[in-house]
């Protein structure tokens, strides 16, 4: 117990620094605009890497919610990260978008798209109990832990049924582009039908094999 209470207090003094260069990203947007964020070409990963460390630290400060363990500053600092939040989500579920929107969807675009919808519940929730006036410090944060908790099991669950299984969503948006027309044939992936997607990448496969008379598997440009 000793070595957990340790372990909270040295990690809720992060929060501060955390917070400070989260709210310092956003502030600089306006001037530096979005594009050296999504020129990374991983701005979901990061943008999701620092929300989740920012829910770690704001857990870590909270602890069971007692006011006296946590100084006013760190209190403070809290309710500024729950509130940074939304935008860094916000930003997070654009920049996936703009990859979805040309591209389709990819296994790893999915659970992006999985983690960004858990983000969002924890943001909004955060950052609804951070400027709730009735109640403790950021008391509503609880039931917002319970609620993203059961999220993200439903969620695990899901994927790992053909409910929003990642390849079965994945072929279904790729081979929608193709017989929209959204991507020429010498464009298309085949590839990752035939070697990435599992069975609904070959059942896929041979749909399009079937209607078009012949084979349609070769190697082409791989999706972006």
């Amino acid at each position: 117990r000793g070595v957990r209470t340790v372990g909270l207090v040295l990690l809720s003094w992060l929060l501060p620094v955390a917070t400070f260069i989260a709210v310092a990203f956003l502030l600089a947007l306006p001037f530096t605009g979005l594009k050296p964020l999504f020129d990374t070409k991983s701005a979901t990963q990061i943008l999701l890497s620092a929300a989740a460390g920012l829910i770690v630290l704001i857990n870590a400060a909270y602890q069971d919610g007692s006011e006296g363990r946590a100084p006013a500053f760190l209190r403070w600092t809290g309710r500024a990260a729950a509130v940074a939040l939304v935008p860094l989500i916000g930003i997070a579920a654009f920049a996936l978008e703009l990859r979805i929107a040309p591209y389709g969807l990819t296994p790893e675009r999915v659970i992006a798209a999985v983690c960004v919808m858990i983000g969002a519940v924890y943001a909004v929730g955060y950052a609804v109990a951070a400027v709730a006036p009735r109640g403790g410090w950021m008391q509503l944060l609880e039931k917002v832990n319970i609620g993203g908790a059961l999220l993200i099991l439903v969620s695990i669950l899901a994927i790992f049924t053909p409910v929003a299984d990642p390849a079965r969503l994945s072929v279904d948006s790729q081979v929608a582009r193709l017989t929209s027309g959204a991507v020429t044939p010498d464009r298309f992936d085949f590839d990752f039908l035939r070697f990435q997607a599992g069975r609904f990448g070959k059942e896929a496969l041979a749909n399009l094999a079937a209607r078009t008379g012949g084979p349609t598997w070769r190697p082409a440009v791989p999706m972006v």
